[in-house]
């Protein structure tokens, strides 16, 4: 009972001390303090708010039905205070502005290094935060998969814990560059079975080699030399098994001849077959490696048979007889297609999971870029986190550019995929404004909704691999043009198809544009002034004031030069080609 007594004495007296001094001493320490950034995000906010109240009270005067409201009243209800406590000079800190009482000049305020790095930091971590949620938004939207949103909600995350970290596209490469073995395996197996000149030669006139080419190209006798080859296997095997290799040593050896001299045959009926070209087939030149390296064998066995058997005599008889085992690997010739359709799907996937992620990156670049300024709410740091923002989203359009050149088959699928699904998606939304403003009844629209649906389940049944549009499809893909058959027809009169090389320049900046270029394929570059799309340059540049150089990559598909031809101006930008490109020029 003491021991009790003592230990509730104890624990009151903690928690009476605690409950009196820990908040003061808390205080003291300055564990509490608001840090400077944090201070301006919020007064960064509430302005916002503030803003945009302001500016909905001036639209609800004009309406008709509150016209006559007590605005005093209302203003003086929705005012919004800065929620934290702070003294004048603190004041100046956030609102980096101060004012000079005599003559009423604003006289700019100095940041210290350690507040513009702790701003820094917390400008970076609420971008990350904003990065994040575009990627959940686009995961919801149907713009990006599952896998996909995850791996870059997780990149982003990774991100978090590293102070100064922001995320690019080399950080996010990662994730998909370990499973470039892959595509690495199936290309070689590809190059080994259809990278090779035409098997099947014209027959000869010759009789006999004519009988030899009918003979070679019937089924039967690919059928024919697979079972001696697995017949091959059992002798070989036996070969193995000491027992039995000394039981039945000299019919081993006969088999070895045997089958040796019908491997052989298969060559000789071959070349007589095919002429010159038999030599130029990766299967034809592995089996030649077999019938060479097997009369090796059957010479080093007669040889050593007359010596004395030393211990290297037999290990390189042992070594020879593993080699033989290459034979069953002839038995491979019929899996292979297989294999590399089965190596190909899987690749498709993962190149589609590839292209998703970087799309998605770039797309959450774009849509934190407008939001920098107000996230940072210092004009240095904004400066600098546009820098490394614009960057990022370069690098990620090349990367885009360089999938798109070396898989444009799986690229265009992706995008097919995609546009069928944002449309599906904005066909749902359409469905349920009718149905919330009553133009469409529930049974109607459960109806339509099961239609949409039925459209979203088929998006599986879409091929993964879409071959890339002709001039005349992508022509009649551009939306000015309205498919406008007249227009179209003249268009294709006046067409070029024009082809440059890495490094060639389609048109520089500030001279006049010869035409409009339709890019086919390739990947080309532009860099210069930015582009200020038929407005007069002065009022765009006060509109859109940017201290970042303009660099941008185009892709097959894109228009070149349109507005420019259109309004008579000088180009604002040079293009450059990054790869071999082909494009269509209409002048």
């Amino acid at each position: 009972m003491s021991i009790l007594l003592h230990a509730g004495t104890a624990s009151l007296m903690t928690l009476m001390i605690n409950s009196t001094t820990v908040k003061k001493l808390v205080t003291t320490l300055g564990l509490c303090n608001i840090t400077l950034p944090k201070r301006m995000a919020m007064y960064s906010a509430v302005q916002r708010i503030k803003e945009m109240e302001a500016n909905t009270v001036s639209m609800l005067k004009l309406d008709r039905f509150l016209a006559d409201a007590n605005w005093t009243m209302t203003e003086e209800a929705i005012k919004i205070d800065y929620p934290y406590k702070f003294d004048i000079e603190e004041v100046s800190q956030i609102v980096r502005t101060l004012k000079c009482p005599d003559c009423n000049t604003e006289i700019s305020h100095e940041t210290t290094p350690q507040q513009i790095a702790d701003i820094r930091e917390e400008a970076r971590l609420r971008l990350l935060t904003a990065q994040i949620a575009s990627y959940q938004k686009q995961y919801h939207t149907g713009m990006l998969n599952q896998d996909a949103a995850q791996t870059l909600i997780g990149a982003a995350e990774s991100c978090i814990d590293i102070r100064g970290k922001f995320m690019n596209i080399q950080e996010v490469k990662t994730y998909w560059e370990s499973e470039g073995l892959l595509v690495s395996f199936r290309k070689l197996l590809s190059d080994w079975v259809y990278n090779v000149k035409d098997e099947k030669s014209k027959p000869s006139r010759n009789k006999i080699l004519k009988l030899c080419h009918h003979i070679v190209f019937m089924d039967e006798f690919e059928y024919t030399s697979y079972i001696i080859t697995l017949l091959n296997f059992m002798p070989i095997l036996m070969d193995f098994m000491a027992p039995l290799n000394e039981t039945y040593i000299r019919q081993l050896k006969i088999c070895n001849y045997y089958f040796l001299g019908l491997y052989i045959l298969e060559a000789s009926l071959k070349a007589l077959a095919m002429g010159r070209a038999y030599i130029f087939h990766h299967w034809n030149q592995f089996e030649l490696v077999i019938i060479i390296v097997g009369l090796i064998d059957i010479m080093i066995i007669n040889i050593f048979k007359t010596l004395h058997p030393a211990y290297r005599m037999i290990k390189t008889i042992r070594v020879f007889r593993v080699i033989r085992l290459i034979r069953v690997l002839r038995l491979l010739k019929p899996v292979i297609p297989r294999l590399i359709n089965l190596l190909e799907k899987q690749t498709n996937k993962q190149l589609t999971f590839r292209y998703d992620i970087a799309k998605g990156y770039m797309q959450g670049a774009e849509d934190t870029e407008y939001l920098i300024e107000q996230i940072s709410g210092h004009e240095t740091i904004s400066k600098e986190i546009n820098k490394i923002m614009e960057k990022n989203k370069q690098d990620a359009r090349k990367e885009l550019g360089l999938m798109q050149r070396d898989y444009p088959d799986i690229v265009t699928a992706v995008k097919t995929k995609q546009a069928v699904q944002t449309v599906l998606n904005t066909a749902t939304e359409t469905l349920k404004v009718l149905i919330s403003s009553g133009i469409v009844d529930k049974n109607e629209g459960a109806k339509l909704q099961k239609m949409i649906l039925k459209k979203k389940q088929n998006l599986g049944t879409l091929p993964s691999t879409i071959a890339p549009p002709s001039a005349e499809e992508l022509l009649h893909s551009i939306s000015w043009l309205e498919n406008e058959k007249n227009q179209i027809e003249f268009l294709q009169k006046k067409a070029r198809i024009l082809c440059y090389d890495y490094g060639d320049v389609i048109c520089e900046e500030h001279e006049m544009p010869q035409g409009i270029h339709l890019i086919i394929s390739g990947m080309t570059k532009l860099f210069g002034s930015s582009p200020c799309y038929g407005v007069d340059k002065d009022v765009y540049e006060q509109r859109y004031p940017t201290q970042v150089p303009y660099t941008d990559y185009l892709v097959s598909g894109a228009i070149i030069g349109e507005l420019n031809c259109l309004t008579k101006q000088e180009m604002e930008y040079t293009v450059t080609c990054e790869t071999a490109v082909q494009v269509s020029e209409y002048d």
